[in-house]
């Protein structure tokens, strides 16, 4: 069974989570400030302080929706127009980031994009992250796979 979680991810190494988030105007599903210290579980991945402020958003749709489905709620939530628009109020270090997280038990799979939601990915800008994630333990293994949109 193949699973996915994406997530719109702002990164600047210069702003703080609460500049990003007054900026935008949108509260994150979660995020980290530069210089905040790892805790919980996130502890043993991460040696010292954050070293940027991450803002993230979550799709918020169900683990089986499709690529498609997901991006078109994260464009619902945080217009790509509304970001390019309030770009000079954010950091300029600012980068944009959609990450799509495969979650897989060992089977065959493949994600379909259509050309919709690759003009998402195209309008607000981003660098289109895949991290496949298989085996008994989501976290257990990854492989990470960048994309820059253009």
């Amino acid at each position: 069974m193949i699973e996915l979680a994406v997530a719109l991810i702002l990164r600047t190494a210069s702003g703080r989570l609460s500049d990003v988030t007054a900026a935008l105007g949108i509260r994150p599903s979660r995020g980290v400030s530069r210089g905040d210290v790892p805790h919980g579980a996130r502890r043993k991945h991460f040696q010292g302080p954050h070293e940027q402020t991450s803002w993230i958003l979550d799709s918020g749709e169900r683990a089986d929706a499709s690529v498609n489905e997901h991006l078109r709620s994260l464009a619902t939530m945080l217009l790509p127009t509304q970001l390019r628009q309030l770009r000079s109020e954010l950091p300029a270090d600012l980068q944009i980031e959609l990450d799509i997280a495969v979650f897989y038990d060992g089977q065959a799979g493949h994600v379909e994009i259509d050309a919709a939601s690759l003009e998402i990915v195209h309008e607000y800008g981003a660098t289109l992250i895949f991290t496949a994630y298989y085996g008994e333990d989501e976290g257990e293994k990854g492989v990470r796979l960048r994309h820059v949109a253009t």
